[in-house]
């Protein structure tokens, strides 16, 4: 995301980052699965609490995985973007 790879290049990417991590990926998976179960069990009220949650630490996972970080802006840059790496 904002590194303009080609598709075959951010898949390849992606995957390199998965394979790093699938221990911790997995864990963090199960733990927001099971946040939403609970969330959902509060007929359904609670996955309005439970999904913003997730969705921000997926996004926080993902930046951590391909090594994102935040800028001086304060936007999220990543690392190869910021090295000129296209």
């Amino acid at each position: 995301m904002g590194s303009r790879l080609h598709v075959g290049d951010a898949v390849s990417y992606g995957w390199k980052g998965f394979t790093k991590n699938v221990g911790q990926l997995i864990v963090i998976a199960l733990v927001l699965m099971l946040l939403n179960f609970v969330g959902a069990l509060l007929c359904g009220i609670g996955l309005l609490v439970t999904l913003p949650v997730t969705a921000i630490a997926l996004a926080f996972a993902w930046r951590t995985v391909t090594g994102g970080t935040r800028g001086r802006t304060g936007v999220a840059t990543d690392a190869r973007c910021r090295q000129g790496v296209r």
